[in-house]
């Protein structure tokens, strides 16, 4: 499982990166639209962006207000005695 949430996250950040650089191509490209417009119309899509990163963060977040951890994931001792029920360590 780790290596999978690393490439998502190496991979979200590479796509964003490229994507940032093609639009700010785009976007500041004096022969598309005045620089001072360009330049605004970059900072409020990066903004929206992070706007809305957020929201999605917020929707898929755990509900741990009030809750002990036990409650939230099953620790690490119970899923070791699952795997190996007959060993000690």
């Amino acid at each position: 499982m780790r290596g999978v949430v690393d490439i998502a996250i190496n991979g979200s950040y590479w796509l964003g990166t490229a994507f940032g650089a093609a639009m700010s191509i785009l976007l500041l490209d004096p022969l598309l639209a005045p620089v001072w417009l360009g330049f605004r119309l970059a900072l409020a899509l990066g903004g929206g962006l992070m706007i809305g990163a957020a929201l999605v963060a917020l929707k898929l977040a755990v509900a741990a207000e009030g809750r002990s951890l036990e409650q939230i994931a099953a620790p690490l001792s119970m899923l070791r005695s699952r795997a190996h029920p007959h060993s000690d360590t």
